[in-house]
């Protein structure tokens, strides 16, 4: 039967909290500057978040990686650009079509794209089982 890596899984999800925080934390501070531009300053948020993803994840989470940095950085933010795209989406049906506000909106969309970046990066990024026997 196969288990997930619990380990990995924990200190992937600490890490990915702590880039969320950093992502929330961006946002909500452009957000006061200027809320009508919520879509631009998600994907600036997040890329920011993304990058201290993946160093983080790299050192703490991955460490016996062969592939150079640039390169194992080039899949990360290709795989979270997938992330990206689905919550820009999302943010604009939940706060256009569903009137939420777009920091409420973001916390809901936050889980589904984070567990969908778990499971593409373990897989091709740092090129692991996310299963063991």
């Amino acid at each position: 039967m196969k288990r997930l890596k619990i380990a990995q899984l924990i200190r992937y999800t600490i890490i990915g909290t702590l880039a969320t925080l950093i992502d929330f934390t961006i946002l909500w501070f452009l957000l006061l500057i200027n809320s009508s531009q919520y879509l631009i300053f998600a994907a600036i948020a997040f890329s920011l978040a993304t990058l201290f993803h993946y160093t983080i994840n790299r050192i703490f989470n991955y460490k016996n990686q062969h592939r150079l940095f640039s390169t194992g950085a080039f899949y990360f933010f290709a795989i979270n650009l997938t992330g990206l795209i689905l919550t820009i989406i999302s943010l604009a049906i939940l706060v256009e079509l569903a009137n939420l506000e777009p920091f409420i909106a973001r916390i809901i969309i936050s889980p589904f794209v984070g567990t969908l970046s778990y499971i593409l990066n373990s897989k091709i990024t740092f090129q692991t089982k996310i299963f063991k026997n």
